[in-house]
């Protein structure tokens, strides 16, 4: 199970999304968890995989905050309930209204089996880090098995999966097609490169059940983003399917 908090708002500059905005709001967002919850900011703060939570700002009139901790949205929905506003160094403004939806494993995006390839798309820069450095390859293994860091943190998890579990999936999968470039974001002090782009999977050659796991796996990936700096609206996915003979307009869903 994964949480979406909705804040509908206006921002009144347009600012890059993302960028030192979405630095700025993780902190002011720790700073909010920690006056409810210190010991969970703390953790969150200390945690080096950092997959806790992640922000993606969609317009100037709405941020998602998406989370696998139920806690981590409870804090946020509490303390913007008693003060409806964010307060960073670039910007300051009045949130209209609060959403908070839940998003269920079980009712993932179902690859069935006349779905024939499988699209993900990177909308926000993504890169994976390994002992302290950046990689930005879109290389398969790397993408799923962040997806399933999110899958074993999930409160619907009842067993943890392996690498080894996921690893006969991603054999299976066949690249026909590839346009991926590399983007590069200035939060202020620092400049993080990472890619942009879509890649196209041939999936014919999966089980049922193996579809199954890995529409999980995607569902973790469209809520929570992958790779580094998810907090700070990086690795922002969307994924649609095309079936034999016909092609979806976006992620499939029962």
């Amino acid at each position: 199970m994964m949480y979406v908090m909705t804040l509908d708002t206006h921002l009144r500059k347009k600012v890059n999304f993302p960028g030192p905005f979405t630095r700025q709001l993780h902190a002011f967002l720790l700073k909010m968890i920690k006056g409810v919850n210190p010991i969970l900011s703390k953790q969150l703060h200390d945690s080096k995989e950092k997959t806790s939570f992640a922000i993606f700002v969609d317009s100037r009139s709405s941020i998602k905050i998406c989370s696998t901790d139920r806690e981590v949205i409870t804090c946020l929905q509490t303390s913007f309930l008693d003060n409806p506003m964010i307060n960073v160094e670039t910007e300051t403004f009045k949130i209209n209204e609060i959403h908070v939806k839940k998003r269920l494993l079980s009712e993932s995006m179902q690859l069935l089996d006349d779905v024939k390839n499988l699209k993900i798309e990177f909308q926000t820069p993504t890169a994976f880090t390994h002992s302290g450095k950046y990689y930005i390859l879109p290389e398969p293994k790397r993408i799923f098995s962040s997806a399933l860091k999110t899958y074993n943190q999930s409160e619907e998890t009842t067993e943890q999966l392996i690498w080894d579990d996921l690893l006969p999936i991603i054999d299976k999968l066949v690249m026909i097609d590839i346009n991926i470039k590399s983007k590069p974001i200035s939060y202020g002090r620092f400049t993080v490169n990472g890619f942009v782009g879509k890649i196209i999977w041939n999936i014919n050659n999966l089980t049922r059940e193996e579809k199954r796991f890995l529409s999980m796996l995607l569902t973790c990936m469209q809520v929570m983003g992958v790779g580094t700096k998810t907090t700070w609206g990086m690795g922002k996915i969307y994924a649609t399917t095309t079936c034999v003979g016909k092609s979806t307009g976006g992620a499939r869903k029962r």
